[in-house]
């Protein structure tokens, strides 16, 4: 289980591994959902929106990571 922040750079260091080994595609697709992610916890933290865990689990489970919230 991982924070919704802790999965940001679990994703971000996905995202890094894949720039190094010259997978753009993938790069983008991680760099994406990480931004997505970041924004919703941002925008949380701010007061303005609630979590909105539907979307942050598709994200994890896209990627085979379960989150506390």
């Amino acid at each position: 289980m991982e924070t919704i922040k802790e999965a940001i750079s679990h994703l971000e260091t996905l995202a890094n591994d894949a720039l190094v080994s010259g997978d753009i595609v993938k790069y983008t697709e991680l760099l994406v959902d990480s931004t997505t992610l970041k924004g919703n916890m941002e925008s949380f933290e701010n007061g303005t929106n609630p979590i909105d865990y539907a979307g942050v689990t598709l994200i994890l489970d896209k990627y085979g990571l379960a989150y506390d919230n």
